[in-house]
């Protein structure tokens, strides 16, 4: 599977998330997304790279504008 068709395949996923994230203040918003991307990266390692793509799109479509960390091109978020 490529990570495009995963990504198609998690959008149910990616979606509730992005409902979820919605409801919180940007404080809790990054609270809970550095802890998840901490534990993702010591779990799961090999996902982070998906993760943080993940983020991208949850903060591009609740935000509609890239993070300044997406402007620079560092790839995290």
């Amino acid at each position: 599977m490529t990570e495009r068709e995963l990504m198609i395949e998690c959008i149910p996923q990616i979606t509730e998330m992005a409902l979820e994230i919605k409801k919180m203040t940007p404080d809790q918003y990054l609270e809970f997304k550095q802890e998840h991307l901490t534990e993702v990266e010591r779990t799961y390692p090999v996902a982070l790279g998906f993760i943080k793509k993940m983020y991208q799109i949850i903060e591009w479509s609740l935000f509609g504008k890239a993070t300044e960390n997406q402007k620079e091109g560092s790839g995290i978020c």
